[in-house]
């Protein structure tokens, strides 16, 4: 809380690596299901592996509270009062006020990418209004936007491809396998159901940090193509011997 509004982002950047980036890893069901959700659900509470990833959460969620709490003692109670002179942009009328706040979210990601024109503090006129909508620091908005939806648009249309195969994959290994009870002897049947039920295995392993080494990648290969191409033999017909 010493650091302004860094440290009370800091806390929430926390818990969003937490719930989107490390539960994925541990995760050994996909991308949509996360353990400690699944946990907390299931009623196996804080005594298991996955309660771990609930207790940091309450941790860095009751730190927050108290710093806080305690900033707000500090500052006897009282939110800041920014004047014209502090806060040009939030005292300007429309439209200036509007553009100009919707530009600094683009000047703070320019700023994180590419931190070439730092300041102590962003403040008395530091960043110039923009008055008009010819002003072409308007390009950097539009441009910001159409990214954050690019981006939104991307990840949706991967997370429904990657659930809709594991949906095919997992349809597609009941029918196999009540066909392969149903004919035990089609060979080609025992086939096809290895190889699908391989791919579900490979797509449900969870995602490592190591980087994959390729005698298990050649391994796991060969043995897909072994089931692939193994035959049984069939136990010799006794109609037949007795027949020679």
């Amino acid at each position: 809380m010493l650091c302004k509004e860094q440290g009370i982002t800091v806390t929430g950047v926390c818990v969003v690596y937490e719930l989107f980036v490390a539960q994925k890893r541990r995760s050994s069901g996909g991308i949509s299901r996360w353990s400690w959700v699944d946990a907390w659900g299931k009623g196996s509470g804080w005594g298991c592996a996955c309660g771990e990833a609930a207790r940091r959460v309450a941790t860095v969620c009751c730190a927050t509270l108290a710093l806080l709490a305690a900033r707000l003692h500090v500052m006897g109670a009282q939110l800041p009062v920014f004047t014209r002179f502090d806060n040009p942009a939030g005292a300007a009328q429309p439209p200036a006020r509007h553009l100009t706040f919707a530009y600094l979210p683009a000047l703070n990601a320019w700023l994180l990418t590419l931190p070439e024109a730092l300041c102590c503090d962003w403040t008395m006129g530091t960043v110039a209004l923009l008055k008009t909508w010819r002003d072409p620091r308007n390009l950097a908005t539009l441009a910001l936007v159409i990214i954050i939806v690019a981006a939104t648009i991307h990840a949706l249309r991967t997370r429904s491809s990657a659930l809709s195969m594991r949906g095919k994959l997992a349809a597609a290994e009941h029918c196999l396998a009540r066909a392969a009870a149903l004919a035990p002897h089609e060979h080609y049947i025992q086939r096809h159901l290895a190889v699908v039920r391989a791919r579900r295995q490979a797509q449900a392993a969870p995602p490592s940090d190591t980087p994959p080494n390729p005698a298990h990648s050649a391994t796991a290969t060969t043995e897909v193509r072994a089931r692939w191409n193994y035959i049984p033999q069939q136990p010799p017909d006794p109609h037949e011997t007795d027949d020679s």
